[in-house]
């Protein structure tokens, strides 16, 4: 294989891909405070399909189109205005590279943290995550999920840590 032209034809699909995003015709943008003032949400589900950027959701969407048809149902739900999309940068605050425990803290509890530790900030500060904040507010809260519950994905949205291998403490965060 030449990894020049893998490369250059990599760059090139990349680049059309990013400027010919099927899900910008299909998403709806709501202003905040247009939502805030019309409506306050009685439940929330936040869900986290680790890895999978709009990318996979493109490249799932054709492939289906091409072969059974019709698109994906994750798409069709942005047909329907079922479903809000966001994007947000959650890189570390330690690292170019980002580790599951800063990328789901920071998207989580909305603060960059090290790579390794759980919504506590590079100087120690804690930060609270959506799950706690959901729970202090007296609403109903739980975390599904198909890795175990002290895995730094689920634990990112869910509790305090200053290491992400703290498997006990964090195993205990989700019982008080």
């Amino acid at each position: 294989m030449d990894r020049r032209r893998f490369f250059r034809n990599g760059s090139i699909f990349t680049l059309g891909a990013a400027l010919v995003n099927p899900l910008d015709a299909v998403s709806n943008t709501l202003e905040f405070d247009t939502v805030r003032k019309n409506k306050k949400a009685k439940n929330i589900i936040f869900l986290v399909s680790d890895g999978m950027s709009t990318g996979t959701l493109n490249m799932a969407d054709l492939y289906l189109n091409r072969k059974m048809g019709h698109g994906s149902n994750w798409l069709q739900l942005y047909r329907d205005s079922r479903i809000n999309r966001a994007l947000m940068d959650t890189a570390s605050a330690s690292s170019i590279v980002t580790d599951s425990s800063a990328g789901s803290s920071s998207w989580g509890g909305g603060f960059r943290v090290n790579n390794g530790s759980l919504n506590v900030g590079p100087n120690g500060e804690v930060h609270m995550p959506i799950w706690q904040k959901f729970k202090k507010s007296g609403k109903m809260a739980g975390c599904v999920t198909t890795v175990p519950i002290t895995h730094a994905t689920p634990a990112g949205f869910c509790v305090n840590s200053k290491s992400r291998n703290a498997q006990e403490d964090i195993a205990e965060q989700y019982l008080e």
